[in-house]
């Protein structure tokens, strides 16, 4: 992975040279390397999660945590495709692609990857969360972050489940809501004089505002439309909304949750890192 490898044969380029020497063992083929790997049990993963919980804590106790300061974590979902017909767990999801349908957490200000759960290519986006939420706020814990933590998620992670970790673990939470028939009704009802203007969309408009939501959750709602002559044939105002439970301004919270949609940007080193894992 450091030399760049992102599959099982990549491993053929640590045969060359004076490699073997510099590892101190034989670099085997990488058919060796695959049947090693598809040797691997659930529980062989849960033993590679404890060390990658050990690495990360190495880096952070070095400097690069955030110790006592906020950290904002991502959470979403990626797919992994593969190729062939043996490969256990590979199956085709919402996209219509054969691979699998990881958990992803990351760091929103390096991007770094902090937990990862593999799951089979037909998982729900959701399917899993709650677990993996609490066992990713334990190793960030046990790891050395100190300071308050905040969760960011899209629609797909909007449950009652995912809540309450955040708010057993005393996390932070910005998470995208559907557009159901309830969340409709509460953003008809907000007052047309809490729309306030941002600075948001090239070439359109965008207004922010929001009204309370449920179990004490604040619902922020964010609504765009094109401007110009051909935009004015569909008027239509085009909303996001979230639900959070953080102080600030109505403004400052939907500009902090935006960046939520550049996690994708980070998804395509789970293949690297979850390639052994595999």
């Amino acid at each position: 992975m450091v030399a760049g490898g992102d599959c099982i044969d990549d491993t053929d380029v640590l045969r060359a040279g004076a490699t073997e020497a510099v590892l101190g063992h034989r670099v085997m083929a990488p058919s060796t390397c695959g049947t090693f790997l598809r040797a691997f049990t659930f529980g062989h993963v849960r033993q590679l999660d404890r060390w990658s919980e050990f690495a990360l804590a190495g880096a952070w106790a070095a400097g690069a945590g955030p110790g006592p300061a906020p950290m904002t974590i991502d959470i979403d979902s990626t797919i992994c495709r593969t190729h062939g017909y043996a490969k256990q767990g590979a199956t085709f999801g919402y996209p219509h692609k054969r691979g699998y349908h990881p958990l992803v957490a990351t760091r929103a200000d390096t991007g770094e990857i902090l937990h990862v759960r593999f799951r089979k290519g037909s998982a729900n986006t959701g399917r899993g969360a709650q677990r993996f939420v609490r066992e990713l706020v334990g190793r960030v814990r046990r790891a050395g972050a100190t300071g308050p933590l905040t969760l960011r998620a899209d629609s797909g992670f909007w449950s009652r489940h995912i809540i309450k970790a955040c708010r057993d673990h005393d996390i932070r939470y910005s998470i995208t809501v559907n557009q159901n028939r309830f969340v409709a009704t509460a953003i008809a009802n907000i007052d047309h004089d809490a729309w306030r203007s941002i600075d948001c969309t090239l070439g359109g408009r965008a207004e922010v505002a929001e009204c309370h939501y449920g179990d004490g959750h604040r619902l922020v709602v964010r609504r765009t439309r094109i401007l110009g002559a051909q935009a004015e044939l569909f008027a239509n105002w085009r909303h996001h909304a979230f639900i959070t439970d953080r102080p600030g301004t109505t403004a400052a919270l939907d500009a902090d949750h935006r960046p939520h949609a550049q996690v994708p940007l980070c998804q395509p080193l789970v293949r690297r890192v979850g390639q052994p894992i595999c």
